[in-house]
């Protein structure tokens, strides 16, 4: 049973990545705002359906205690999961992500969209000063 619950969430996961990102990459040309609005709709569905699919459960403690207002979060990645979650649960998440990701159709040029920093993860401190240096080029566009 848990197989044919996956399996439909895999589906529902494709489906909404093939319909939402369109509709993304569509609006960016108009707004940053825009965009990440179908973003968060896209990790909203995909949360939500781990729930009620996969019977994904999670829990946050010291909710209270968070303030990503112009904050650097950093996050020892375990899942694809709490990327997805960081969308919904950041007001504007930026990640640094491999540059490979980028070149996915439709998944990756949301990611390019959104401004998230691809980076050459085999380039040592290449890569680190690249992304410091486009995270400082966006922390002061805003």
């Amino acid at each position: 049973m848990l197989f044919f619950k996956s399996l439909i969430f895999w589906i529902i996961f494709l489906i909404s990545i093939l319909l939402l990102s369109p509709v993304l990459i569509f609006l960016r040309i108009f707004s940053y705002s825009l965009a990440l609005s179908i973003a968060k709709v896209w990790a909203s569905i995909i949360i939500k359906s781990l729930k009620f699919f996969c019977n994904l459960e999670y829990k946050i403690t010291g909710k209270k205690n968070l303030n990503f207002s112009d904050n650097i979060v950093f996050s020892k990645h375990q899942s694809t999961w709490e990327t997805i979650f960081f969308i919904l649960l950041i007001p504007k998440p930026v990640f640094v992500v491999k540059k490979e990701l980028m070149f996915i159709p439709l998944f990756g040029w949301c990611l390019y969209l959104l401004g998230n920093i691809g980076i050459d993860r085999n380039s040592g401190r290449k890569a680190i000063k690249k992304m410091m240096l486009d995270g400082n080029n966006l922390i002061k566009k805003g």
